[in-house]
């Protein structure tokens, strides 16, 4: 059974903090969503990259969670299932199937991409 450290802040002072015997907190991923009747469509940038444009012009980065074997040939596209109830795409939680092959791929992390500026 593992052993449970508690530090008291009192002590931590006495005996040179105890912080460096805490394990690491896990990654925990704050799940954002996007929601799905806003997307206007969606680029393929790389095997694990995909923009999602929206209607009002924003793009959203999506950064899937691992490589996904065969999206920037795959000629047919992808498909995902909004949440149902809130029509939403979300971080982290949900995965977009391939059309061609049928893989099934994690999405990531999305990221706001800023307008490149016109010159």
């Amino acid at each position: 059974m593992p052993k449970v450290s508690i530090c008291v802040a009192g002590l931590a002072a006495m005996v040179g903090g105890c912080a460096s015997q805490m394990p690491p907190a896990p990654p925990n991923p704050t799940p954002s969503c996007i929601a799905a009747s806003r997307v206007d469509r969606t680029e393929i940038v790389d095997d694990r990259t995909i923009l999602f444009k929206m209607l009002d012009k924003t793009v959203y980065k999506n950064t899937l969670s691992a490589t996904c074997p065969g999206l920037s040939n795959d000629v047919h596209g992808f498909i995902y299932e909004p949440i149902p109830g809130s029509g939403d795409v979300c971080a982290n939680l949900q995965t977009i199937r391939l059309l061609t092959t049928h893989e099934v791929c994690f999405l990531g992390t999305f990221t706001r991409v800023d307008p490149v500026p016109s010159k």
